[in-house]
């Protein structure tokens, strides 16, 4: 996980901006004409790819000193840059495709942290996503037709040197949205008559399945782990699943007739996402959730900016991207689980001889495991919310306090022997 120099804040090289707590604006807003679509960051170096409507071509914004001095690549003339990500500090790809969206799309490389890139590899496809998974291993998404409407999908395995599709048994219509939780497990939202519907895979990509999530449509969405995941649809309501996707609840209207574009969690509880439109002339205004989705509260209002694309999880950080040349970080660092816990992305490592029922709850689990003396509950930062001593037994019925929130939670039970073992519970009140 890369942890980054702390920013000294400059006001030469950028226009005025009203912030509030811990959004920094960290790109030089005399890029009015650039429409950024996606963002990477290794170290200092910040890589920004959009769209030069003044200049008609894709366009790579970098600075290598986090955010002090840009530089601009016109990389594409007609072509639209619309992703992009590192697989580590020197090997990376962007992803677009030509102007219009009915061409070709081509696949760019660099092998030098983003120094210079060069053209790798390009199909009678356009990509609109990627998703590095690790050191070795992505996926990008697009159309895979001149016709736009067969949907695609193609993997890496070797830092992006080679592609193969994937897009076995997948529906015709263009992937807009991807996100992978392991090698096997990822979601894709694909676009269709103004709305985007969802498809999950459990192979890898080789097939892919719809996800019923309503009439309404989605703008985004994010999964913390194969089953437990939140959706925005439109109209600012909010959709939760904790069993992949097989049913969803409706919880949460953000404010009436406001949309959110894009969302992006820090930890299993933080999360950020952006509007669907500016609130005025050029300003974005963010929201924020600290219980998994379920309760959203107006986070900060940064002037100077136009519409947000894009939020993005890197290293620790959130990070966001839009209209006017627009690139913005939180400085709110995500938080990692207790050391004992169970990793959001592996599941598979905790122990066997425990087990929790129902999980998800709304209040009440049945603990079954040998001789347990302690039970500690912490949240998703770490912070113990919740004991219980003194118990001899193999069973113990736990009642979340009334005043915890949903949310998720690490579950640490204690035998006789001293030994402690977690698991993840998610609350659903």
């Amino acid at each position: 996980m890369n942890y980054f120099k702390t920013l000294i804040l400059f006001t030469l090289l950028t226009l005025p901006t009203l912030l509030k707590a811990q959004w920094t604006v960290i790109s030089d807003l005399t890029y009015k004409d650039i429409t950024l679509e996606d963002v990477m960051v290794h170290g200092d170096t910040v890589i920004a790819v959009g769209f030069d409507f003044d200049a008609g071509a894709g366009t790579i914004l970098t600075s290598f000193d986090y955010g002090q001095n840009w530089d601009t690549i016109q990389a594409w003339p007609q072509g639209f840059l619309k992703s992009a990500g590192m697989f580590d500090n020197q090997n990376g790809v962007i992803a677009g495709f030509i102007s219009g969206g009915f061409g070709g799309g081509c696949i760019m490389r660099t092998t030098d942290g983003g120094a210079n890139w060069f053209w790798d590899w390009c199909e009678p496809a356009g990509f609109y996503d990627a998703w590095m998974l690790n050191s070795t291993t992505g996926f990008i998404a697009g159309y895979d037709s001149s016709l736009f409407n067969d949907g695609s999908v193609y993997k890496t395995t070797d830092k992006g040197e080679t592609w193969t599709n994937v897009s076995g048994h997948l529906p015709k219509k263009p992937f807009e949205y991807l996100q992978f939780v392991d090698e096997n497990v990822g979601y894709g939202g694909a676009f269709l008559f103004g709305h985007r519907l969802l498809y999950r895979t459990i192979d890898g990509g080789q097939t892919w399945d719809s996800v019923d999530v309503s009439s309404t449509g989605m703008n985004d969405a994010w999964f913390f782990d194969a089953a437990h995941g939140v959706l925005l649809g439109y109209e600012g309501v909010i959709y939760h699943t904790s069993d992949s996707g097989s049913s969803w609840s409706a919880r949460t209207n953000v404010t009436s007739g406001v949309s959110l574009q894009s969302v992006a969690f820090a930890n299993d509880s933080l999360g950020y996402a952006f509007e669907a439109t500016s609130i005025n002339a050029n300003s974005v205004r963010i929201w924020k959730t600290e219980d998994a989705g379920y309760t959203w509260a107006e986070d900060t209002v940064i002037y100077a900016l136009g519409t947000p694309f894009q939020a993005r999880l890197i290293g620790n950080r959130i990070y966001g991207v839009g209209t006017e040349g627009g690139v913005f970080v939180s400085e709110e660092l995500a938080v990692e689980p207790p050391p004992t816990s169970v990793g959001v992305r592996d599941p598979q490592t905790t122990a066997s001889h425990i087990h929790i029922a129902p999980n998800p709850t709304q209040g009440q689990i049945m603990v079954t495991a040998n001789t347990i003396s302690e039970i500690q509950l912490s949240d998703a930062h770490g912070r113990v919310v919740q004991t219980e001593k003194s118990m001899n037994g193999d069973r113990f019925e736990f009642s979340f306090e009334s005043s915890l929130e949903s949310g998720f939670y690490f579950l640490s039970v204690k035998d006789q022997n001293g030994t402690s073992t977690t698991e993840k519970v998610f609350l659903m009140r």
